[in-house]
């Protein structure tokens, strides 16, 4: 009983698409001088610059950790994850609709208790930047508003409009015959 109430606790520390019965966890913190954990302490919220643009926490699947083991993502290893592009099987799959391309991606946590889904891989810059908890940094939010938004399927809504096109092709064929016979009557 305590080892299914104690795996039924753990679902908490996975992401929700990792069905897994292991006791493993997917989200990590950042650790390094100048991340919000800089120690064991961490940082008071007063001592982190720009929470909006602060990582806090970044979704990492593969990993195999074991949730209670102290494993973290060092900053050079975070930045790593922020601006190379999510492999299958590091992140998951996420399907935004018809008309738009299914992204692989991870969750990433603000130190203003916000959560986004990133996509598309950042410039290094901007990941060092966004990974940093104190001092001045220049954030390039178009880079992350890119990040975050699904990518529309052109191709989709092509075949879309082949299909109106051609579904209406012969009702206007009808309205011609119908004018044309109209016109001599």
């Amino acid at each position: 009983e305590f080892r299914r109430v104690l795996f039924r606790s753990m679902d908490d520390m996975k992401c929700p698409t990792d069905y897994g019965d292991d006791p493993t966890t997917d989200y990590f913190a950042i650790v390094g001088p100048q991340t919000a954990w800089p120690g064991a302490e961490g940082r008071r919220g007063d001592d982190i610059t720009d929470p909006a643009h602060t990582i806090v926490l970044i979704e990492a699947h593969g990993q195999n950790t074991n949730w209670a083991e102290p494993r973290d993502l060092t900053f050079d290893e975070a930045v790593d994850a922020l601006s190379n592009p999510v492999r299958e099987g590091e992140g998951h799959r996420i399907d935004y609709g018809m008309f738009y391309k299914p992204g692989y991606g991870r969750a990433i946590a603000f130190a203003d208790g916000k959560v986004l889904f990133f996509t598309a891989p950042l410039g290094r810059d901007v990941a060092a930047s966004l990974l940093s908890a104190t001092g001045q940094k220049y954030i390039d939010l178009s880079a992350i508003e890119q990040a975050v938004q699904p990518e529309l399927d052109y191709a989709k809504l092509y075949a879309l409009g082949v299909f109106i096109v051609l579904s209406l092709a012969p009702s206007y064929r009808l309205w011609q015959l119908r004018a044309a016979k109209n016109a001599v009557a």
